[in-house]
């Protein structure tokens, strides 16, 4: 699956969800590398309906696929369940969704450790506002 096509699946049917241009490429790289390309699109656009449904109280509504990241205001995640969980961190703002930062999900002791993650999609996100 390369960038465009799937980031012409997401215009055609959300209006009100874009990319950070790094993201767009994190996230076809994670679905080129799942040797899954299916079954995460499937997954991933069936995230996106109820994110694009409910906006920020989707972590209220539908907690097995999103979640607020405390401390911060404005910064969420979704969880892609794949063999390898994949993560999206993303923001909403008057402009919409925009999802930021895509990556592995780490497993064992320290499960979905954002401590790297946040910095990148913070800084992505200010990136997408000039």
């Amino acid at each position: 699956m390369d960038e465009v096509y799937l980031e012409k699946q997401v215009n055609e049917r959300y209006g009100n969800i874009r990319f950070s241009a790094d993201c767009l490429s994190d996230i076809t790289e994670i679905i080129n590398e799942s040797g899954n390309e299916f079954s995460f699109l499937k997954k991933f656009l069936y995230a996106l309906s109820i994110l694009d449904e409910y906006k920020d109280t989707a972590p209220i509504k539908m907690s097995n696929l999103f979640e607020s990241l405390k401390g911060h205001s404005n910064l969420y995640s979704m969880k892609i369940k794949l063999r390898m969980n994949i993560r999206i961190l993303y923001s909403i703002d008057k402009n919409g969704t925009i999802l930021l930062y895509g990556f592995y999900e780490k497993g064992g002791k320290r499960v979905t450790d954002y401590n790297n993650a946040i910095p990148i999609a913070l800084e992505r996100y200010k990136e997408s506002k000039k």
